[in-house]
């Protein structure tokens, strides 16, 4: 950073490139690909993105060649999203709950080994949690119907901030672990809650 002092962060690592512009990309891009019979997507997606990425910039973390470079992978890995989830849904579909679950496990290990750092701990945490919340949902059948109305998918949404509120700020722990409770509360745990408060 040229003028440290103006920065309201201070980075201790290279910017390039910038993960959150990455991030910000990859889910502006999937959110409008799927809803894109709809004008509000566009104006999400788009936001989400510009405002995330220009906050990197404001906050002086980085540059905007940082930025640029996330943009353009986050968009890559968005097309590789897109274009490889069904063929990859109509595979597993085949497979048994046993053999997926095996895999949600044994893949974001493989990836732990390959990459050791604290960072990967904490994807491969909420990986396991995703797993295995998906997998308990999928057994005992606790996912929740569409939603029929905007209310229902307000009143859906409320309990599970509230939920991951507590996981957040109240449950103490390493970082991972703490990745790991908070997919573990979105796979699974919410939609039961769900269901008992009637939210569904």
């Amino acid at each position: 950073m040229d003028a440290p002092e103006i920065g309201m962060l201070h980075p201790h690592s290279y910017g390039f490139p910038s993960g959150a512009a990455q991030v910000a990309m990859f889910l502006g891009v999937v959110l409008i690909y799927y809803w894109r019979s709809s004008r509000v997507a566009w104006i999400v997606g788009l936001s989400y993105i510009l405002l995330v990425s220009f906050s990197r910039l404001y906050l002086g973390v980085h540059y905007p060649i940082d930025v640029a470079g996330g943009w353009i992978i986050g968009a890559c890995l968005a097309l590789l999203f897109i274009y490889t989830k069904e063929p990859i849904d109509r595979f597993l579909e085949k497979k048994s709950l046993s053999f997926r679950s095996t895999l949600s496990f044994l893949i974001p290990l493989g990836i732990l080994l390959i990459f050791p750092s604290r960072a990967v701990a904490y994807i491969i945490g909420s990986a396991w949690g995703t797993g295995l919340g998906t997998m308990l949902s999928l057994k005992y059948h606790l996912f929740l119907p569409d939603c029929k109305n905007w209310k229902m998918g307000v009143a859906r949404s409320a309990i599970g901030i509230a939920m991951l509120y507590f996981v957040l700020f109240v449950l103490p722990g390493p970082e991972p672990l703490i990745s790991f409770a908070v997919a573990l509360v979105v796979s699974l745990a919410t939609s039961p809650v769900c269901t008992l408060l009637k939210a569904v």
